[in-house]
């Protein structure tokens, strides 16, 4: 009988020596929690906000309500800034807005 080696579910990599400390594995996400959500779902957040070719740059997002506490956590978590969030009266939504993680206090500027 022939030893099937499957690949990482993380990275892909199929080799007998990876161990299950891979770099890219992010089950840890679905178990800890900042301001009451899931790191997994504040990531799936954060990577709607983000520019997905700057992560690290400004954002600025319009919202309705419902999802400005979530949005702000996600923000918050990944680029260690404290967004701005403002109300727009006509449309009545909100613009939540953060300098980004490169000019944040944790950022690489």
């Amino acid at each position: 009988m022939a030893y099937e080696l499957k690949a990482c579910t993380w990275c892909g990599l199929a080799d007998p020596e990876h161990k299950s400390d891979c770099p890219y594995d992010r089950s840890w996400e679905d178990l800890t929690f900042y301001k009451d959500f899931r790191v997994s779902d504040l990531r799936k957040l954060f990577e709607k906000l983000a520019d997905p070719k700057d992560w690290k740059g400004p954002i600025a997002a319009t919202m309705p309500g419902e999802a400005v506490l979530g949005a702000c956590a996600a923000i918050e978590y990944f680029t260690a800034t404290v967004p701005r969030v403002g109300l727009d009266t006509q449309t009545m939504t909100y613009l939540v807005t953060s300098e980004g993680y490169r000019m944040g206090p944790a950022g690489d500027h």
